[in-house]
């Protein structure tokens, strides 16, 4: 019963990111935020950085520029938490939106 909840989270996760597919975005946020609170108070360090990796995906996706901070935090405690996946993910987001940007200036 001990990893039911960590499941739990992580199949909550992937429900917010399909919502937010299927363009329910302030769900899947909401959703995302609860996760984080949920992890927190659980003490799955993972688990909240996996969701606040997914919530940094949907506002990459939304507004490159916004989210750096917050995806720039995510990366900093996934390397303190020696979590590789959430460190590669955070790396290639901030690639992305660093790219994104640079787009974006261009073209102004």
């Amino acid at each position: 019963t001990q990893g039911l909840p960590a499941i739990a989270m992580e199949s909550q996760v992937l429900a917010a990111l399909v919502r937010a597919e299927r363009g329910a975005v302030d769900d899947a946020i909401r959703l995302l935020r609860e996760i984080v609170r949920w992890a927190t108070a659980t003490g799955s360090t993972l688990n909240e950085l996996w969701a606040r990796t997914a919530k940094g995906s949907i506002a990459a996706a939304l507004d490159p520029a916004a989210a750096l901070p917050a995806i720039e935090r995510t990366l900093a405690e996934a390397e303190a938490a020696g979590y590789p996946f959430g460190v590669t993910s955070n790396r290639q987001m901030l690639a992305r939106c660093l790219v994104r940007r640079r787009r974006m200036m261009t073209i102004s």
